[in-house]
């Protein structure tokens, strides 16, 4: 064999090689654009509200005909690109927040954790979605972006976390401070200061260097290793002029640089407002097809409770912000309503109010018009759920919200997807449903959805690019093995 047929190429190697990796990769910013050459992929961010969305029965009409309830409001401007599931079976061990946590991604979470390991209330089984299609889509090219809305990064804990690696441990939510200064680290304008520019040179340097190593390689290697080589190189140019390698970022207008800030007014509003701009960015600069944001309620000084959201009371006035209490806490004193009109109304409120901000930030991304013709909107799937569907601790039948996606996702939006109610296998007049994790009463209970977390999950991978979705992947005995919810 000559030594021209052992020359073989592999993306991820192939750039380290080069060691452009130095260069271009960090925790943030990756040649994500490594796959432009193939076309615009389909993007995917979740992000997570803790109570939910407000629970479930949030629209009525048909499925191309319908009107949201009060507290959905704010998406009647983008309701062509919004796809309503209402609603699907979540996880119900434990008390519906921890366990609810780790099973959110997962779609797989051990309800005896806490007996086995006598500390944690509940564990996942399989990593999270986002760290299985980043290795499906192609790991250390397409890094997963994982924010918080907080102003420091949320320290992985097997209590409240949503992302977990293939070691089964919790992984860090970036907060906005961070997501700031690793955005600003690493891209660049062509205005940039002397020491920058100088910096660009050097890295210029640096490639025009291997490229005269690359040019004498191509002389040495097969016509099909040849034309690998060509697109590696391709995709490398793209991500140079991505991340300002060259002095500069070029991909168009929507990829700004952000600015440095200073926090103030509602400390939970304004990191808000700062990572969906962050998510903006890390998209209209191509740094990665998948994203996850969490948004906590956060503490009395710091989280929602701090917001003057607008609601209206029972008798019809004008009210602001969460309801005091005892403990002054919006857990308490709003999303577990129980019942209480004016607390149901100011929980609702609060979700009204997290939705137009959503709103603005789809509505932006529809302003930007990629390469094949469609809007970053229509190219990207949001998919807005919580731990739980609302401050009651819905799970049998959580409301989904998907936005976008009917562009490169091919999905088909603009749809209210009210799936059908199952009977699960039951023994008894309690209707005890037995399964490998132990058995469940679910009598009394809300109709249960015949499609599960689980379901959307799988069905989101395959959209996503994974021939068939996931294998292996969460409970199971949740999977509807007889349909789909039909995304596309």
């Amino acid at each position: 064999m000559s030594d021209t047929s052992k020359v073989v190429f592999g993306r991820r190697g192939f750039l380290k090689g080069l060691s452009i990796a130095p260069l271009a990769f960090s925790p943030l910013v990756t040649a994500s654009r490594a796959m432009a050459n193939n076309g615009v992929k389909p993007r995917l961010v979740v992000i997570a509200l803790a109570h939910g969305l407000g629970g479930r029965d949030c629209a009525t009409g048909t499925e191309t005909n319908f009107t949201f309830k009060p507290w959905l409001s704010p998406l009647n401007p983008i309701k062509k690109h919004v796809t309503l599931i209402d609603g699907l079976m979540g996880a119900w061990w434990g008390n519906a927040h921890s366990s609810s946590y780790a099973h959110l991604l997962t779609g797989n979470n051990d309800p005896n954790a806490k007996t086995k390991t006598g500390k944690y209330s509940s564990l996942p089984r399989n990593p999270s979605i986002d760290v299985l299609l980043e290795k499906a889509l192609g790991q250390g090219v397409l890094p997963v972006q994982r924010l918080n809305v907080g102003k420091g990064t949320a320290v992985g804990s097997f209590y409240k976390s949503i992302c977990y690696n293939e070691n089964l441990k919790p992984l860090d939510m970036l907060g906005a401070v961070d997501t700031n200064n690793l955005l600003l680290k690493n891209l660049t304008n062509s205005n940039s200061n002397t020491a920058a520019q100088n910096l660009a040179l050097k890295r210029k340097h640096i490639l025009d260097e291997l490229n005269k190593d690359i040019i004498a390689l191509r002389g040495r290697i097969s016509p099909a290793e040849r034309n690998k080589l060509d697109q590696h190189l391709d995709a490398i140019k793209q991500s140079v002029v991505n991340l300002g390698l060259n002095g500069g970022v070029s991909t168009g207008n929507a990829c700004v640089k952000p600015q440095p800030f200073t926090q103030s007014g509602s400390p939970h509003e304004f990191y808000l407002d700062q990572q969906l701009k962050h998510l903006k960015t890390i998209f209209s600069c191509n740094l990665t097809q998948l994203a996850v944001m969490w948004v906590p309620e956060g503490g009395a000084s710091s989280g929602i409770a701090t917001v003057p959201f607008p609601w209206k009371d029972s008798t019809g006035a004008n009210r602001k912000g969460i309801i005091k209490c005892g403990k002054n806490s919006f857990h308490t004193c709003v999303a577990h309503y129980n019942g209480v009109p004016d607390m149901e109304l100011c929980y609702k409120g609060s979700v009204q109010w997290f939705l137009g901000k959503i709103a603005k930030f789809a509505q932006e991304l529809d302003q930007i018009t990629e390469a094949n013709g469609k809007t970053m909107l229509e190219n990207t799937i949001i998919v807005l759920t919580g731990e739980v569907g609302s401050g009651q601790h819905e799970v049998i039948r959580k409301p989904y919200i998907l936005i976008g996606g009917s562009g490169a996702p091919k999905m088909r939006t603009g749809r209210y997807i009210k799936p059908a109610s199952r009977t699960l296998p039951h023994s008894g007049a309690k209707k005890t449903w037995t399964t490998p994790d132990g058995k469940y009463d679910y009598i009394g209970k809300t109709p249960v959805s015949s499609f599960s977390e689980l379901d959307l999950l799988l069905e989101l991978s395959e959209i996503m690019g994974v021939p068939g979705g996931l294998k292996n992947f969460g409970m199971s005995y949740m999977i509807n093995t007889k349909a789909k919810i039909g995304l596309t």
